[in-house]
């Protein structure tokens, strides 16, 4: 947090530590977790306290009104999903000392729940001997992207949560609930949909695009090693979508490196 000139470095403050927060939640999750020694549970803690990506939720207020400069009066509730070294994404509500609807004297978070992203066993190598192989191994989820919602102008809002390891893109649905304190109660959908197996660990973002006017579908832009690809989703079924590729025409060169050894 920035007190003054956001780009002077000086003049900004740690207001909060998430990965505590993922340390309270996990453990006190272990607890009824069983089947496990207890290294295994003290290294398993390790991991899910290490943060791979992140991506926060866009506004969940209703789009008006605005201010005179046109940014919203209001920004609804902040949601955070974090990706951990144990292949998990987390959902955390941010609340802040300058929301109305939650006046508190600092800033704190609480994480809500999880989900867990199982690893796509028939592309792993059991065995792996050279450093790409070691690399494929690694199948943390490296992007997050999180779509702008829809239904904003009702109690029911929804939109889809995008996820990238070193070889799949998926997605789920998140539907959220206004309470009668003006928050939203989230809930995530079980089943989760497989967009393309596509390479992202070395190339560009992962992005929405801003949802414009009534439109039912929703668009997601993602960067393989030699494509450019255009998802357009159905913003109410993650499942229901379309995908358009663009050839890069090798204008991104390879990540590539040299080494030298030598003997005394």
């Amino acid at each position: 947090m920035s007190e003054s000139n956001p780009r002077i470095a000086a003049s900004w403050r740690r207001v909060l530590i998430v990965n505590l927060e993922l340390e309270r939640y996990f453990k006190d999750l272990q607890l009824t977790e069983g089947g496990s020694s207890e290294n295994e549970k003290v290294e398993r803690l390790r991991l899910r306290q290490r943060i791979r990506a992140f991506s926060w939720s866009p506004s969940t207020s209703y789009p008006r009104p605005l201010t005179t400069i046109g940014s919203p009066l209001n920004w609804g509730t902040y949601f955070l999903a974090v990706s951990n070294d144990n292949n998990e994404i987390t959902i955390l509500r941010i609340l802040s000392p300058y929301d109305p609807l939650s006046p508190t004297e600092e800033w704190s978070v609480k994480a809500i729940t999880h989900f867990k992203v199982h690893n796509n066993s028939t592309s792993q190598v059991h065995a792996p001997g050279i450093f790409d192989e070691y690399v494929q191994q690694q199948r943390f989820i490296s992007h997050l992207a999180w779509s702008p919602w829809s239904g904003r102008e009702s109690a029911r809002h929804q939109s889809t949560l995008a996820y990238a390891s070193n070889s799949e893109l998926r997605a789920r649905n998140i539907f959220g609930h206004i309470q009668k304190n003006g928050h939203l109660s989230l809930s995530i959908a079980e089943s989760e949909s497989t967009y393309q197996a596509v390479n992202l660990k070395h190339a560009g973002p992962l992005r929405w695009g801003p949802q414009v006017g009534d439109q039912d579908r929703i668009f997601l832009i993602a960067f393989s090693q030699t494509d450019a690809l255009c998802f357009s989703v159905l913003k109410t079924d993650a499942s229901n979508f379309e995908v358009s590729t663009h050839d890069l025409d090798g204008r991104w060169d390879a990540v590539s490196g040299k080494f030298r050894f030598a003997r005394k």
